[in-house]
């Protein structure tokens, strides 16, 4: 099943990056999303290659250092420290990559989202976590009065948004 999901999701890519839009989101550990430039696929391990454009990702690692022993350094032996390693590029398993080609206007209950960085406009809930990571369109506690906005409840609370400042994922 998984590589037929993976056909689909090729073919939507490869539309995405025929229309010039190269940048995709990732969504990393704790449903954080970073926005990455597609550099390359393998469909034999239905992976893609991403850039991130973030300086702050960093993944667990190891770095060899000389082991140190009464009072001298080892030439051939060596222990391993584990250290945070930065990330620039790596390959992701297909399902973490999520396109910014395919959105629809109108947004219905249920609706995942992720906040559009070319059209988003700062707020003071942002401080709390308004557009961080995946959101899900709720069904609001009052009705709406302008059809452009829907009621998001993102991991860390929920806020009313401007349709036009989502993307639907």
């Amino acid at each position: 099943m998984d590589q037929y999901n993976f056909k689909v999701f090729l073919t939507n890519l490869l539309t995405q990056l025929a229309s010039g839009d190269f940048n995709v989101f990732v969504e990393c550990k704790n449903d954080k999303l970073f926005e990455a430039r597609v550099i390359g696929y393998s469909e034999e391990y239905m992976r893609v290659k991403v850039r991130f454009f973030s300086d702050d990702l960093t993944k667990p690692g190891t770095k060899r250092v000389p082991t140190v022993s009464f009072g001298y350094v080892s030439e051939d032996e060596y222990d391993l420290v584990h250290i945070q390693v930065p990330v620039k590029e790596e390959d992701v398993y297909f399902s973490s990559i999520i396109l910014k080609h395919y959105q629809k206007p109108e947004l219905e209950i249920g609706d995942r989202v992720v906040k559009n960085n070319d059209t988003w406009i700062p707020n003071d809930f942002d401080s709390w976590g308004r557009g961080e990571g995946v959101g899900i369109v709720v069904e609001p506690p009052h009705p709406i009065d302008d059809d452009n906005d829907v009621d998001v409840k993102w991991p860390r609370g929920r806020c009313f948004e401007k349709i036009n400042q989502l993307i639907k994922i």
